[in-house]
């Protein structure tokens, strides 16, 4: 078994363990495994070993990988998106994770009228209220939905955040403790067209304290690739 092959390995049985704690099945967490510092040909690789959901953070990098790259693959861009470069991901991406402001919103609905596309999007929250991070504050998340609910080519699945870096992760248990709560909140309201069935939080720093939390969604980049 190779290097590679060994440390998804190892994550998936990471994942195994942290995803009871959360009350979810290891079948309903989805990997997503960041690929932002790696070549397309190690994500051909990563793909032949069962990956099938993959995640980029700048849009540029990611054409360029997905025009080389001819797997069958769920494409997620997880950065930062700038409402400019919306009209190159028609058709293209599976999920957009980082849906944080009506500006971004009203392009993405624009340019899905444009083609008959849907953008399946999760709306980011910064729950940490780090100045340095993006992401809506969670008290504006509720009238936001609404908003979204009106936009027939948004497809809200879920939300997500990002903790800050802690040396012991359990100092990020409150972030994710906090956007759980905040879903629960929300799926009370029963918003139309509104599905929250994502929570995206934790990468390789953290994800097994936010699985703990109840994330089915998890970013890993580092610990699977190490410095590649």
């Amino acid at each position: 078994m190779n290097n590679l092959l060994e440390r998804i390995e190892q994550v998936r049985e990471k994942i195994k363990k942290s995803a009871a704690k959360g009350g979810n099945s290891p079948e309903q967490i989805k990997l997503v495994v960041v690929t932002k510092t790696v070549s397309a040909d190690v994500i051909s690789q990563v793909i032949q070993y069962g990956i099938q959901d993959i995640g980029e953070n700048r849009v540029q990098d990611f054409l360029k990988k997905h025009a080389s790259i001819n797997e069958k693959v769920n494409w997620h861009i997880i950065g930062h998106l700038q409402s400019n470069k919306v009209k190159y991901l028609t058709n293209k991406v599976s999920l957009i994770h980082s849906l944080d402001r009506e500006s971004l919103a009203n392009e993405l609905n624009k340019q899905g009228k444009l083609f008959n596309y849907k953008f399946n999007c999760l709306i980011q929250v910064n729950v940490s209220g780090e100045i340095s991070k993006f992401g809506m504050s969670p008290k504006n998340v509720e009238g936001f939905l609404v908003k979204l609910s009106r936009m027939e080519h948004i497809n809200v699945l879920g939300l997500m955040t990002m903790a800050p870096f802690e040396d012991d992760p359990e100092d990020t248990r409150h972030v994710f403790e906090g956007l759980r709560n905040l879903k629960y909140k929300l799926d009370t309201l029963n918003i139309p067209g509104i599905e929250l069935k994502y929570l995206s939080m934790g990468m390789s720093n953290d994800y097994q304290v936010a699985l703990e939390e109840g994330s089915n969604m998890v970013r890993i980049g580092s610990e699977i690739f190490g410095h590649i």
